[in-house]
């Protein structure tokens, strides 16, 4: 795969529509009762908090094929990655 290709698989991957459904997960998570929005002053703490949430939720939908991800060669590149 190219550079130019990686960029645009990223941005097939990365389009309006993950974007909107992100956004709907953070939306719904803040507003569960698993965070009391009052506790916190208005600045970035909570909307990260819940962004990290939203985030770790949705990578489960982008794991690499495979049915047991452990055993996967590609566990290893993924791995690495989290380094940098």
């Amino acid at each position: 795969m190219t550079r130019e290709e990686f960029k645009m698989k990223i941005e097939e991957l990365i389009d309006d529509e993950f974007i909107r459904h992100l956004k709907a997960e953070c939306l719904r998570l803040g507003t569960s009762g698993g965070i009391d929005l009052e506790d916190y002053e208005n600045n970035l703490r909570a909307p990260k908090m819940v962004l990290n949430v939203a985030l770790e939720n949705f990578s489960r939908q982008y794991t690499p094929p495979g049915n047991n991800f452990k055993n996967n060669p590609d566990s290893k590149t993924v791995k690495n990655l989290r380094h940098f």
